[in-house]
C-alpha cells in the first residue's frame, strides 16, 4: 500500500499516547547541542548542531552521553 500525503510521516505515524520526552537546546562548552532529559535529573546529548567538524569528534559532545546540567527554573509572582 502507497500513502501519499505532504504530510510528516512522524506525524502520522506517531504513537500519542506515549510520553513526549523533554528536550532543550543549550551550549555546552562552547558547541550549541539538543539534550534529551532522562530519568530524575539525568540529560544526556542527543545531536550537535554545529558547522565545525571537529565538534562532531569530541568524546564529551557524542549522542548518548551523560551530561551535568540542571535547567534554569523561572518562576512567576504568586499572588496570595
Amino acid at each position: 500500500m502507497i500513502h501519499y500525503t505532504p504530510l510528516d510521516p512522524m506525524e502520522i505515524w506517531t504513537d500519542l499516547s506515549a510520553p513526549s520526552s523533554t528536550m532543550e537546546e543549550r551550549i555546552l562548552e562552547g558547541v550549541r547541542v539538543l539534550l534529551r532529559k532522562g530519568e530524575g535529573m539525568s540529560w544526556s546529548v542527543v545531536q550537535v548542531i554545529s558547522t565545525d567538524p571537529e565538534d562532531y569528534l569530541r568524546p564529551e559532545l557524542q549522542p548518548g552521553m551523560p551530561v551535568d546540567y540542571v535547567p534554569t527554573i523561572i518562576r512567576n509572582k504568586i499572588k496570595y
